[in-house]
């Protein structure tokens, strides 16, 4: 996708082949690509994602004005050190490392926007407009990225609009300016929410006119109304199986502590809002009670969506959890450090001592470079079937076609999967009905388990003939040359 040079059509809205999460991150390394000629490779497009997701770092630190030193580090610390989850963010391809920045960074606009309108000063009033574009730009990356987003920035921004609103002395103007924050604020990701949808069903159209199929994953995404018991056993023992998994639970009694004194202090008597003023002027507990209710919210979805069990559950749906729940528990642990050391003599110490404590942590622990073998042979074969076909169609499985193209360079090859097999690139079946010649992977992809390849073959209306049994094989790889014979009626 990224290196893509065919033009630019509503296809490449989301990812080739399914409407599973957008393709902007792969249309803006594109747009690089026509622009400098420059052609991205896995490394260099990994590290496009892991910038990205550091960025995100950034942007979490931003939401709270003295504490960021502390929650950068620990957010980065939960990135590198959180065994579990760590692969599953810097994947590229999954959607969480493009997703979860993106609505970090529509958090932080959509923070200074209602700050913004909740300011008395006039020159500060009118800078608002600005913010909710910027609000609006983000909370579109982030939910084209994935609609569980919208759940994510609508609960944030509810947690900006409560900070506001407990924050303001007179109870006249704290409505005042709550009510008229709140409509930019839901504006912005009511209006990026309305415009995904409308791409996505202009992304449906097309594909179902040029393609015959709308390559739609809609039917995956409903309730999972019969087995949620089953759901909320087994996403519960995900959790549990996670090493980290105690500061999942402290987020969560944090979270359920926050919102109670939220509560108490809205429906209570004058004099509670003095008693929890250390918490409610913080921003960090602002912080805390905003990226616990993204996990849970996360967790909760992966128990209602079909989508899920029909994966069998996999690890990658919990990423979110698995790196908020985490950074909230640290968090949740670090305010009560310093809400006991606030009235001692060592209350300055402890921000610069966390923050130096989780970054010597995290170089110390950080993880040693590793090596696959595996990828090392994908990267070999990759390179012999361009140095001995460039440019020709290859068939084979799902897994034995894409993957090898991706590590190519100069003159790559044209993935295309045998009939039958998931093809994410629709417009490819009709150069295999042009194309004279294509090289064919028969031992992975089962047209040939044991023996030699078959010396006819019949792919997407066309007849080719095995000329070559023997272009090239390493592990269980093996690859033959066919020439086009004819093409039937």
């Amino acid at each position: 996708m990224s290196n893509e040079a065919r033009p630019l059509t509503p296809f490449n809205l989301y990812y080739y082949g399914s409407d599973r999460w957008g393709g902007w991150p792969f249309l803006i390394a594109q747009a690089v690509t026509r622009v400098t000629g420059y052609r991205w490779s896995d490394i260099s497009l990994s590290t496009f994602q892991i910038v990205w997701i550091f960025v995100g770092a950034l942007a979490i630190a931003a939401l709270s004005r003295k504490d960021y030193p502390v929650i950068g580090a620990l957010f980065l610390l939960t990135l590198c050190l959180h065994g579990e989850t760590r692969y599953q963010i810097f994947w590229l391809s999954e959607v969480y490392g493009w997703q979860l920045t993106a609505v970090l960074i529509g958090w932080y606009c959509l923070r200074r926007l209602i700050g913004s309108l909740s300011e008395s000063d006039g020159l500060r009033r009118r800078r608002w407009v600005g913010w909710m574009a910027v609000a609006f730009l983000f909370s579109y990356l982030a939910i084209w990225s994935s609609g569980a987003s919208v759940l994510f920035l609508v609960f944030v921004a509810t947690v900006e609009l409560l900070k506001c609103l407990l924050q303001t002395g007179s109870a006249t103007r704290l409505v005042r300016r709550s009510l008229r924050a709140a409509g930019p604020a839901f504006g912005a990701i009511i209006v990026a929410a309305a415009l995904e949808r409308a791409q996505r069903s202009v992304f449906y159209s097309y594909a179902l006119k040029h393609y015959g199929s709308d390559f739609s994953a809609s039917s995956h995404f409903r309730l999972d109304t019969g087995n949620l018991n089953h759901n909320l056993a087994a996403q519960i023992g995900k959790i549990i199986y996670l090493a980290w998994w105690p500061l999942e639970l402290v987020a969560v009694i944090g979270l359920l502590v926050g919102l109670g004194i939220i509560v108490y202090v809205i429906v209570a008597k004058k004099g509670s809002h003095q008693t929890f003023e250390p918490l409610l002027s913080d921003d960090t507990f602002w912080l805390v009670l905003g990226a616990s209710g993204i996990a849970l919210i996360n967790f909760i979805l992966t128990v209602l969506i079909a989508h899920v069990r029909i994966n069998q559950y996999e690890d990658r749906y919990l990423t979110p959890t698995a790196i908020l729940g985490p950074v909230s528990g640290l968090l949740v642990l670090y305010l009560m450090l310093k809400l006991w050391t606030r009235r001692t003599r060592v209350a300055p110490l402890v921000m610069p001592i966390a923050a130096a404590a989780a970054a010597v942590l995290l170089m110390v622990k950080f993880p040693a470079p590793g090596f696959r073998h595996e990828y090392q042979t994908y990267n070999e074969i990759a390179a012999a079937l361009e140095q001995k076909s460039p440019r020709a169609i290859l068939l084979g499985d799902y897994w034995g076609t894409y993957v090898f193209v991706a590590l190519q360079h100069a003159q790559p090859l044209t993935p295309v999967p045998i009939e039958g097999q998931p093809n994410r690139m629709p417009w490819t079946p009709a150069m295999v009905r042009q194309a004279s010649e294509v090289i064919v992977e028969y031992r992975r992809s089962k047209l040939a388990e044991s023996g030699p390849p078959p010396t006819q073959l019949v792919q997407y209306g066309s007849t080719f003939r095995l000329v070559d049994p023997q272009v090239y094989q390493q592990s269980d790889f093996a690859f033959a040359k066919y020439v086009r014979e004819n093409s039937l009626p």
